[in-house]
C-alpha cells in the first residue's frame, strides 16, 4: 500500500518520505491544500485529513504543525503560521522581549483510511535565538530561530539527515512508521 502525504510543501513531503523509506513505506505527495481550521493542532489535522480522504479516497497522512512560546502562555501555537505572516521575525521577537526563550515545536500527525482514523504526536524543545540566523536551508521561518535542546545551531542551519534525527516532524513520522508496520502492514500479508 502506498501512503499519500497531503501537503504542497515539497520540503515537508522530503522529510516525511524520508522517514516512511526507513521503514519500507511507499509515499507520493498529494499537494492538495486543505483548510486549517480548528482550535487545536489535533482538531486541525484531523479536519485537514478528512477533507483529503474525501478528495482522494486513499489512505493518506496529513499533519499539523505549531511552535509553543512558554512564557507566552504558549503562544503562537497552531497559530503559528499566520502569527508570522502577521508579525514577522521583528514581532516575535518583540513579542518576547526579556521573557525566558524556552519553546517548543510540536506535530500532530494524522492518518485515515476507510475504516479508521489515528493521530501521532512529535516535540522537539529548544529555545528561541535573540535574533533570526541565516537560512541555510530555506526552511520555515520559525526554523531560523530555534535552536533545538542539546544543540548549539539553528534548525535551518541543520543538515537535512541531522534535522530528520530529531525534528518534531520526523518523530511524529516515525510513530506513524511503527504502528503502521504493526497493524497495517502485517494485516494486509494475512
Amino acid at each position: 500500500m502506498k501512503i499519500s502525504v497531503v501537503t504542497g510543501n515539497k520540503d515537508k513531503y522530503s522529510e516525511i518520505s524520508s522517514v516512511l523509506r526507513e521503514y519500507g513505506i511507499e509515499s507520493e505527495q498529494a499537494g492538495l491544500e486543505t483548510d486549517e481550521k480548528g482550535g487545536s493542532l489535533e482538531e486541525i489535522a484531523q479536519l485537514k485529513a478528512r477533507e483529503a480522504y474525501s478528495a482522494i479516497k486513499k489512505p493518506l497522512i496529513v499533519d499539523d504543525t505549531g511552535i509553543f512560546f512558554t512564557a507566552c502562555d504558549n503562544f503562537p501555537g497552531h497559530k503559528a503560521k499566520r502569527v508570522f505572516q502577521e508579525l514577522g521575525f521583528d514581532g516575535i521577537m518583540k513579542t518576547l522581549e526579556g521573557k525566558p526563550r524556552d519553546a517548543e515545536f510540536r506535530t500532530v500527525m494524522c492518518y485515515i483510511d476507510a475504516s479508521e482514523m489515528k493521530l501521532f504526536h512529535g516535540e522537539m524543545k529548544g529555545r528561541i535565538t535573540e535574533n533570526p540566523g541565516h537560512d541555510a536551508r530555506k526552511g520555515l521561518p520559525y526554523e531560523r530561530i530555534f535552536v533545538p535542546q542539546g544543540k548549539d545551531k539553528i534548525v535551518s542551519c541543520m543538515a537535512a539527515d541531522e534535522k530528520n534525527r530529531i525534528s518534531h516532524r520526523a518523530l511524529a513520522a516515525r510513530k506513524f512508521a511503527e504502528w503502521f508496520m504493526t497493524n497495517k502492514q502485517a494485516s494486509q500479508k494475512e
